[in-house]
């Protein structure tokens, strides 16, 4: 396992979980509709006049939520309720320009029904490789990073099992296997030499030299009512 990915907020020194993908939440955009600066969540949330309604932002609250934030200059699980309502009425005015809040981005993207997109690495990576002007962005305010998993669950009736799976999905080829198919990287050391050529190199998984993301922990209940109200009032 590399180095930075033993000691994770969510189960220092790795007694329990091992990791399975991990990536980034930017925006995709069509170059062949736009080809200004795009490494910002200004894409999305204050659109240039060629892309207005022709956007798509993802269906997860939280990750439209921190994309927010990130843009206003505002603090990630945020309980502030002068920023809160800023964001509100933020999102409700790039709503204005956007053109769905929904999945299947890849095929909403590749079919040119959008021009952005709020959306993963790795989805992003898979369209590019449909349509080759698709280019994935890394907002300068900031983004999200994430990690996908695998836990050995408490009660779990056959840990012995469970374990050897753990440490099946941790061989350096099998890890390369799974990357290979989902377009995300892993957390595995050794991996990359198994991987296609492409994905070693390829610029939604390499980030650029300005990328800057964390890993952002679990809002407290408090917070994540005023993300639903949010949220809520975003899908009216």
């Amino acid at each position: 396992m590399k180095k930075d990915f033993v000691d994770v907020y969510f189960d220092p020194g790795r007694h329990y979980t091992v990791p399975w993908q991990w990536g980034t939440t930017g925006i995709s955009v069509n170059t062949k509709y736009y080809n200004g600066d795009i490494d910002t969540w200004a894409m999305v949330f204050d659109p240039p006049d060629e892309v207005k309604g022709k956007i798509n932002m993802v269906s997860e609250m939280t990750d439209v939520i921190a994309a927010g934030l990130y843009y206003l200059g505002y603090p990630q699980c945020n309980s502030n309720k002068e920023q809160l309502k800023a964001l509100n009425a933020m999102l409700q005015k790039a709503k204005k320009n956007w053109r769905t809040i929904e999945y299947g981005v890849i095929e909403k993207l590749t079919s040119e029904d959008v021009y952005v997109s709020h959306n993963w690495n790795g989805a992003s990576m898979r369209a590019r490789l449909q349509v080759p002007t698709i280019k994935y962005a890394y907002p300068r305010e900031g983004m999200v990073t994430w990690m996908d998993n695998v836990a050995v669950l408490k009660g779990a009736k056959n840990v012995k099992n469970a374990r050897l799976f753990q440490n099946f999905i941790m061989d350096p080829e099998n890890a390369a296997l799974i990357s290979n198919f989902a377009r995300y990287a892993n957390g595995i050391e050794g991996s990359e030499k198994y991987m296609d050529p492409e994905m070693v190199t390829a610029p939604e998984i390499v980030p650029p030299a300005h990328y800057k993301a964390v890993f952002i922990p679990p809002c407290s209940r408090k917070v994540t009512e005023y993300y639903t109200k949010i949220w809520n009032n975003l899908l009216k």
